[in-house]
């Protein structure tokens, strides 16, 4: 009896990994506003107001300077007067984090892993954007567009994707993510620019 039960698990164990339901992306991730992709749980939503997340994935949220929690409108017109001139830290201040308690601005090497967990053009509810990740564990980003380093003007809302990182690159540049078609990559931009705020779950 006990060498048939024993024969039993050997094969449910075998199902099981062979079917690769034991890789870190088949887990589930431990935070109901997050999914889990190559190690990093990222949020469903994007940054509205600081400290909140969108209701909906397909939702902009709100514009961001790099290093900055103050929010910009992500439709026209924005009241107050644009800053034009960034700090230059090496590294998005945690005074300055935009996302909800528990979750951060996601780094470059962050950033790179989930471009290369797999990327594409993807359409939610009328909203077009890109699905990043595999399998069952993905999220979605919406082609929102950016705000001019100078002035704040809305560009290319509904074409391309502009979401930062907390890395600093050189000088007033730090990195983003940009997505335009099938295209992604780790970008350039001046830290003045408005962008989109997904953040990644502290460890």
């Amino acid at each position: 009896m006990k060498t048939i039960i024993y024969s039993i698990l050997t094969l449910c164990l075998g199902l099981v990994l062979s079917s690769g339901s034991c890789s870190p992306d088949a887990m589930v991730s431990p935070d109901p506003d997050g999914v889990l992709i190559k190690g990093t749980i990222w949020a469903k939503y994007n940054v509205e107001t600081p400290g909140t997340f969108a209701a909906k994935p397909e939702n902009p949220g709100m514009f961001y300077q790099w290093n900055s929690n103050k929010a910009w409108p992500a439709t026209e017109p924005i009241t107050g007067t644009w800053p034009s001139v960034i700090s230059a830290p090496t590294t998005w201040q945690d005074t300055n984090n935009p996302c909800p308690e528990g979750w951060k601005v996601p780094s470059l090497a962050q950033l790179e892993t989930l471009i290369s967990s797999g990327h594409k053009q993807a359409v939610l509810n009328g909203v077009a954007g890109h699905q990043f990740g595999n399998g069952a564990n993905t999220i979605f980003l919406r082609t929102g567009g950016c705000r001019s380093f100078s002035g704040g003007t809305l560009t290319d809302s509904g074409s391309t994707g502009h979401y930062w990182t907390s890395d600093c690159h050189a000088g007033t540049y730090a990195k983003d993510l940009y997505f335009y078609g099938s295209y992604a990559e780790a970008n350039v931009h001046l830290m003045g620019y408005g962008m989109l705020v997904r953040c990644v779950k502290k460890p």
